[in-house]
């Protein structure tokens, strides 16, 4: 619904103490409020029963004896014969207003017409209703003849759904008219769907340069819908449909301080056979790393913290490692601790085993001759084939002769040949 314009006057009139409160109790119709005994509000213009179009004043008496009954503001309303309650404006003590029929949507009928007095501690004093008939005859005024009027909105301030983290904001329309602006009404519903209508003087006008202002006090967090309209000398009009949102500002993204491990070796219950192993993580942080260690426990449970330069960091891709040695067999425990430069803390563990290999003892594989053999020459060579685990501290040969005498040969001096897996020595003078 488009709202109009409307005037109202207020009349203090000390001819209301000639008829004290009989005459106060005509004018105000809500008991309930505990400003009824003490007060009158009535409307004065138009007159109950008048027939209205075009543009009318609205004229409204009001006189207390009490100061705590003095008005937080005073709201106009009209009930068609449907009892649709239609708002269509609130009186400003500083200025007089006017209703322009021709520009509402108040459609020709009969209505009733009641003041609203509104306290900031009572409930609110109506006047008494007046009826009046709207008859415009569906007339509106058009602009004289050859002329076209033109009116537009070129910014809105608050943008829609702006979010605003004060409790005030000062709404800002810029706009464009080949005409005078004349009239402005704005419509504000609050987070609590109240819904409020202002014009001027606290909707600014200026015609020169082309704005609109109106200052928003005392918001409350949550959604506001903004409704203003405006028209101009030559009748040409528009409106604009907004909303902004009260509350506080949203935290900024949280900046990715996170530790992530994306790997590591030896894997989780990996047997490792050698008495080294390197150990290996991969991981990505941002910021970088301020604290490295790795914890590794022996079988023991002797507990050994390692860290730069021994624990060799690259950040880019992000791999650490480290080189553990003289490994026992057994169960081993890994803890990695990373701490980066955002106070971010992470911590990976893991076991693994060790077992290594046992060596093999130095030993004979073969002879040759074999046992039993039959030499048919005066001279043989003999061949022993040995595993190579372990050093060869000695090796001796206890060669016994038909005559029952034994020869006894001592490594590595009488042997001839010394290669890996083999010794040999040649036996000569056989008989």
């Amino acid at each position: 619904m488009k709202i109009g314009k409307f005037l109202l006057v207020i009349f203090f009139t000390l001819m209301l103490t000639s008829f004290s409160l009989a005459f106060l109790s005509i004018g105000s119709e809500n008991s309930d409020s505990e400003c009824a005994d003490t007060t009158y509000i009535g409307i004065f213009n138009p007159n109950d029963e008048d027939t209205v179009s075009g543009i009318i004043p609205v004229e409204v008496a009001y006189n207390t004896t009490d100061p705590a009954c003095d008005p937080e503001e005073i709201d106009f309303v009209l009930e068609d014969s449907g009892g649709l309650v239609l708002p269509f404006g609130y009186y400003y003590a500083e200025q007089p207003y006017i209703i322009d029929l021709y520009t509402t949507a108040f459609e020709d009928g009969v209505y009733e017409m009641s003041a609203i007095a509104l306290y900031e501690s009572f409930l609110p004093l109506s006047s008494f209703p007046i009826t009046i008939t709207i008859n415009n005859d569906g007339a509106v005024p058009e602009p004289p003849p050859g002329e076209q009027s033109e009116v537009a909105f070129t910014n809105f301030f608050p943008e829609d759904n702006a979010l605003i983290s004060t409790d005030n904001v000062e709404l800002l329309i810029n706009f464009t008219s080949d005409s005078e602006l004349t009239w402005a009404q704005l419509t504000i519903t609050d987070p609590l769907g109240a819904e409020t209508f202002f014009e001027d003087p606290t909707v600014v006008i200026d015609n020169e340069a082309g704005t609109i202002t109106y200052q928003i006090n005392n918001l409350i967090d949550g959604d506001y819908s903004i409704f203003l309209a405006v028209e101009n000398l030559l009748n040409g009009a528009t409106n604009q449909t907004g909303g902004f949102t009260v509350g506080p500002e949203p935290e900024p993204p949280a900046e990715n301080t996170a530790i992530t491990f994306t790997d590591f070796s030896p894997a989780e219950g990996a047997t490792i056979t050698t008495d080294s192993v390197e150990i290996l993580v991969n991981f990505t942080s941002d910021p970088p790393l301020q604290l490295t260690l790795v914890s590794i426990e022996d079988p023991s449970l002797n507990e050994i913290l390692h860290s730069q330069p021994e624990v060799i960091v690259n950040e880019n891709p992000g791999v650490l490692t480290y080189q553990a040695t003289n490994l026992v067999d057994g169960n081993y425990k890994v803890l990695v601790t990373l701490e980066n430069e955002a106070a971010t803390l992470e911590t990976l563990s893991w076991e693994f085993n060790v077992d290594l290999a046992p060596e093999e003892a130095a030993g004979i594989i073969s002879v040759f001759p074999e046992n039993g053999s039959t030499i048919t020459t005066d001279s043989v060579e003999l061949l022993v084939n040995y595993n190579e685990q372990t050093p060869i501290i000695s090796l001796q040969y206890l060669i016994t002769t038909p005559d029952n005498n034994s020869i006894l040969v001592g490594f590595p001096g009488e042997v001839n040949n010394l290669t890996p897996n083999e010794i040999t020595y040649t036996l000569e003078s056989l008989v």
